[in-house]
């Protein structure tokens, strides 16, 4: 290393930390010997590292640790009937009765039907033609017979539809063009989706996760 060229902040500083080698520190030596530079410099680097030796060790109060666990926010994953439930018990909230007048009311409007078809039933029970058996026999074909209705009015109103004269046309169209092979093939894939949608809806609404939480431990 020739005296016009100095020493580079890279090297003073390794030198002056006992970082370097020991031929470079020789190499070092021998420039530092002559270049009044590169001397005042490592003088400068001695003198800085020499001060941050002589800091006090600052260390965390006592509750450091708890204080900062305190106000670390771990993200808990909200099921998706979270909302729903929600909004079901803020409904129910609302119409809730709040004074002793409202109370009355609402015990009125449930026992009174209650009342009416309570004794509408034991005085035809209390008929010599009719029983309690062909009382239930009545009232459950009659639900039954409403169910039905019910059930058929509401077929009727969607294969009447528009929508389902669509799908009867895309459906034929694609039994046309597919054949059996591609049939198979769509009913397989359908039946994939569906045990996949049902898995997916029971991992969010019915299994309990077992997550568990990851702290930060902090060392006092």
């Amino acid at each position: 290393m020739s005296e016009l060229e100095h020493l580079s902040t890279e090297s003073l500083q390794g030198y002056a930390e006992g970082t370097i080698g020991a031929a470079d520190r020789v190499a070092l030596e021998s420039h530092l010997q002559g270049c009044t530079r590169c001397g005042g410099e490592l003088e400068e680097w001695r003198s800085l590292f020499t001060t941050l030796a002589g800091l006090p060790q600052l260390s965390p109060a006592a509750g450091f640790s708890d204080r900062v666990m305190a106000r670390v926010k771990v993200h808990v994953p909200v099921p998706v009937w979270a909302p729903w439930l929600e909004g079901a018990r803020q409904l129910a909230a609302r119409l809730t009765p709040r004074t002793a007048g409202a109370w009355a009311l609402a015990s009125a409007c449930i026992t009174l039907p209650l009342l009416l078809g309570g004794g509408l039933v034991t005085w035809l029970i209390s008929r010599d033609y009719i029983t309690a058996q062909s009382l239930w026999v009545f009232a459950t074909d009659r639900a039954a017979s409403g169910m039905q209705s019910l059930g058929a009015s509401a077929l009727t109103g969607v294969m009447e539809s528009s929508i389902a004269s669509w799908l009867v046309t895309q459906a034929r169209t694609l039994a046309a063009s597919a054949g059996a092979r591609g049939l198979g093939a769509f009913a397989v894939g359908i039946g994939g989706l569906t045990m996949a949608s049902i898995w997916i809806l029971y991992r969010n609404l019915f299994r309990t996760p077992t997550r568990e939480a990851q702290h930060v431990t902090a060392r006092v």
